[in-house]
């Protein structure tokens, strides 16, 4: 069955949200802001798919990895937690052996194995280095050994993809729709190769860029809007995770603290399919208004949570020009209620604005968005349309 997020339309002075357009039904005209007339956008409609998706079936639950360097750590870096006989790990899809390394593998198989009753293999199929434009081309060859791997395992239940941040780091995406195609390309090569048609896809956010120059910074916020837009209409595809807020240890990869954080954050979305529970998702900025030429307000609809933190001094938020470079200064990003944060910045006068978060690497660990919910899971990127 297709898993789709739900759609809502929204009234009045409405900026809806251009890189999740997919999922909303349309936007309404309404009263005028204080800056003059209603700005409304009116997306394509998407059409209403079934809410709850159908898990995988079988007492074994058998995941691959495909991406660059993250996804190859996941189940090769650090100790992690004790190992738990439930959880194995292959490099070919044929001998699988206890998993010993890797602290995102450990600590979310074993929580997979604990709350599912079933066992966990992983087959390993990140390579460092990496870029979605070699794993969606013809000819890919990091595709084609997964897929011998897959093949080999007798099928998948579930393939983790998290691949893109190379793309942008070595300047590759032309824009975020072709990266919104090569993602949807390389998920149905995978399925299709491997005669995994039904195995279900969670895509893993993109990582930050070390020092990154303006044009990489805008090309990583289009692959982290594609992966997110992706998640919300792909057949048996959802979001898994961000990871813009996990402390590193060279500004690109992640500690172990953090390795065990996402890996947690993978199980519960794992674990939230097979007991056909809702989605363990962070914020989502559903509307954008314009109160004056130096505030405007952000919506958040929230799936585990029920408000937002921090009240104030929140960071990430970004207000760029037609040219999606030059910017106007953020002032202040304070709490309003549990579902609204106002953003202050200077007059935007007649000019074209974007408004965006998290799509670049500029939010800090600390002051990033985030629910109320057990997980504190930190809202998910977002840009708005021009207005």
């Amino acid at each position: 069955m297709r898993d789709f997020l739900s759609r809502r339309r929204f009234l009045e002075t409405t900026v809806c949200y251009a890189g999740l357009s997919a999922i909303l039904q349309g936007c309404g005209s309404g009263e005028t802001t204080g800056n003059g007339p209603p700005i409304v956008v009116v997306p394509t409609p998407a059409p209403t798919p079934p809410s709850t998706p159908t898990p995988p079936s079988g007492e074994v639950i058998t995941i691959a990895f495909a991406g660059s360097s993250s996804t190859e750590q996941y189940l090769s870096l650090y100790s992690g937690s004790l190992s738990n006989p439930s959880v194995t790990v292959s490099s070919d899809g044929i001998n699988f052996t206890s998993l010993n390394m890797g602290a995102f593998g450990k600590s979310s198989g074993d929580k997979i194995a604990k709350e599912t009753g079933r066992h966990v293999r992983f087959v390993r199929g990140g390579i460092g280095g990496t870029t979605l434009d070699q794993w969606a081309s013809d000819t890919s060859l990091q595709r084609a050994a997964l897929v011998q791997k897959i093949r080999a395992a007798g099928g998948v239940s579930i393939i983790l993809i998290q691949i893109g941040r190379n793309d942008a780091a070595t300047l590759l995406i032309t824009n975020q729709e072709s990266q919104e195609n090569k993602l949807t390309r390389l998920i149905s090569l995978i399925r299709t190769e491997s005669s995994s048609p039904e195995a279900f896809v969670f895509i893993g956010g993109s990582q930050d860029i070390l020092n990154s120059s303006p044009m990489q910074r805008l090309q990583l916020g289009w692959q982290r809007l594609a992966e997110v837009n992706v998640a919300s209409r792909v057949f048996n595809t959802r979001y898994a995770y961000s990871t813009y807020d996990l402390k590193t240890f060279d500004q690109v990869h992640q500690t172990e603290e953090s390795q065990i954080l996402s890996g947690m954050r993978f199980a519960n979305q794992v674990i939230s399919l097979y007991q056909t529970t809702p989605e363990q998702r962070g914020p989502r900025i559903i509307r954008t208004t314009s109160v004056s030429q130096n505030y405007t307000d952000i919506e958040i609809s929230h799936a585990g949570g029920t408000d937002i933190f921090p009240a104030r001094n929140i960071n990430g938020f970004r207000i760029s020009l037609e040219n999606e470079i030059d910017e106007i200064s953020i002032l202040s990003a304070e709490r309003r209620g549990p579902t609204t944060v106002r953003v202050g910045h200077e007059a935007r006068g007649n000019r074209r604005v974007r408004l965006s978060y998290a799509i670049t690497n500029d939010v800090s660990d600390e002051n990033c968005l985030r629910d109320n919910s057990d997980a504190r899971l930190p809202a998910e990127p977002y840009a708005s349309a021009l207005f």
